[in-house]
């Protein structure tokens, strides 16, 4: 396949035992969709941690509160990571292209 303008797109749900048809092209109006993924996860991981901080501020200091607050957390940095990596591939591509 090949995009207007050179730029792919990677598409999947997370199963990488097969990776066919998980390439496809951007038009040149499109967003890079490659970084909306982590971004979004990162913003869902920043609500959990103030909605369970919230609760522990009014002092619902339970397990689960303080759970949901270690998740949010691990999944911001998940998502983070995922995004440098993102960068850096893009990065890396744009350098192969050069």
């Amino acid at each position: 396949m090949r995009a207007e303008r050179g730029v792919l797109l990677i598409h999947g749900d997370g199963d990488f035992g097969d990776l066919r048809g998980m390439i496809s092209p951007v038009s040149s109006f499109g967003q890079l969709e490659l970084f909306e993924a982590p971004r979004q996860g990162m913003q869902r991981a920043f609500a959990q941690a103030g909605e369970a901080a919230g609760r522990i501020a009014e002092g619902e200091v339970t397990p689960d509160n303080m759970v949901e607050l270690l998740e949010a957390e691990a999944l911001f940095k998940a998502n983070a990571a995922v995004l440098r990596s993102a960068d850096e591939m893009i990065g890396w591509l744009f350098d192969e292209k050069a």
